[in-house]
């Protein structure tokens, strides 16, 4: 006997399963409300715009910040005998590897600027002016104690 599943393979949008389910259940608002989303519509569409752009500051004038006095702990800018050398001669070890090393903590600590490209096309760093107090402030605190 040959079975034939007609009800399986009937039309609508899910071919082969049968027709979608029937909405059973109306969805209605009570009256003077409204549905969520026409809420957040409603919220976007108030959203302050920018009209006259004229009189705000730029976000990025691309001037330099002016130099600022700031104040460092003196724990931030305590230097050690051989970061002091590096600071001030850029070699404190005849190791290369306790130079690196050296330097990564100098420059982790923020003692160093950006890279500056010499005039034969290499680069190098420049102190910061963190690490410019914590020179002179090493420079001085030696000075004093010999004294």
């Amino acid at each position: 006997m040959i079975r034939i599943r007609s009800y399986a393979t009937q039309g609508g949008p899910f071919p082969g399963r049968g027709a979608a389910p029937e909405m059973k259940h109306d969805k209605v608002l009570p009256r003077g409300q409204r549905a969520g989303f026409e809420a957040l519509n409603d919220a976007a569409a108030m959203r302050p715009t920018i009209t006259d752009a004229g009189s705000l500051l730029a976000a990025n004038d691309n001037e330099p910040a002016r130099a600022s006095t700031q104040i460092w702990s003196s724990k931030e800018l305590r230097l050690t005998k051989g970061q002091a050398a590096f600071l001030g001669a850029r070699r404190n070890s005849i190791h290369q590897r306790v130079d690196d090393r050296t330097q990564l903590i100098l420059e982790t600590r923020k003692m160093f600027g950006p890279w500056k490209p010499n005039g034969d096309g290499t680069y190098y760093l420049p102190l910061s002016a963190k690490g410019e107090a914590a020179l002179s402030r090493y420079r001085n605190r030696k000075t004093r104690g010999s004294k």
